[in-house]
C-alpha cells in the first residue's frame, strides 16, 4: 500500500490546485510530539482510505521537515503555503469541513467521529478539501469503524496491533539534522539488547 498511496500523492498535486483531492492535517503547538505525531498519523489513515492527498500544515515552533522526513513522500508531505489563505477561510464554513467537529478536545466526541463517520459519504466526498485537526491519536478507533475495517484489514493488511508502527515509520522519519545530533542515542535505542519497550 505505501508504493500505491505514493504514486496516488504524487498525481495529486500535479494537478492543478483547484482539482487537488486534498486532507489538510492542522497541527497546532498546544500538545506534546507523541500526540502531534499519532493525531497526524490519524489523519493519514482517513486520507488513505478516502483517497486523498494528506498534506501537513506544522510550522510551529518549527517547521516538522527540520526534524522529520518520509522515505516515500518526500517534501510534498508539507502543506503548499501558498494558497494558505484560502485553508484558513474554509476551516471558518461549516459546510465546507468538519473542524469545527475534529478539534473536540475529548475522547468521547472526537472518538466517536472516528468510530461512526464515514468519511467516504456524500457529505465529505463533495469537498475537494478537508481541513481536519485531533489533539491526539484515534488509530484504534478507526478499526471499530464498519465502513474502514475490511478496507484496512484486507485491502491494505493493516491490524490495530501494526498500524501505528507502519503508519508512522511511512511518514516520519528522523531526517539527518536529527541524526547527526544524538547519534549514539538512536543507535542504542536501535539496539534490542540495549533497551526493550513492552506493553502490559
Amino acid at each position: 500500500w505505501q508504493e500505491k498511496y505514493a504514486k496516488l500523492h504524487k498525481k495529486i498535486l500535479a494537478q492543478p490546485h483547484e482539482d487537488q483531492k486534498l486532507l489538510i492535517a492542522r497541527n497546532f503547538n498546544y500538545n506534546g510530539m507523541a500526540d502531534r505525531l499519532t493525531s497526524l498519523s490519524t489523519l493519514f489513515m482517513i486520507a488513505l482510505l478516502t483517497d486523498r492527498a494528506l498534506v501537513i500544515d506544522w510550522i510551529e515552533p518549527e517547521p516538522f521537515t527540520q526534524a522529520f522526513h518520509s522515505p516515500w513522500l518526500g517534501d510534498a508531505l508539507a502543506v503548499d503555503r501558498t494558497h494558505i489563505d484560502e485553508y484558513e477561510v474554509n476551516m471558518k464554513d461549516p459546510f465546507g469541513n468538519i473542524e469545527g467537529r475534529m478539534k473536540v478536545g475529548s475522547g468521547h466526541s472526537s472518538g466517536v467521529i472516528f468510530e461512526k463517520d464515514n468519511f467516504n459519504s456524500t457529505v465529505y466526498e463533495r469537498e475537494k478539501k478537508l481541513v481536519l485537526h485531533t489533539n491526539h491519536g484515534n488509530i484504534i478507533r478507526l478499526f471499530e469503524n464498519p465502513y474502514y475495517n475490511r478496507r484496512l484489514v484486507h485491502e491494505f493488511g493493516l491490524t490495530p496491533e501494526i498500524a501505528p508502527a507502519c503508519i508512522l515509520d511511512f511518514l516520519f522519519r528522523p531526517n539527518d539534522n536529527v541524526v547527526n545530533r544524538f547519534p549514539e542515542t538512536l543507535q542504542q535505542l536501535q539496539n534490542t539488547d540495549y533497551v526493550t519497550i513492552g506493553i502490559q
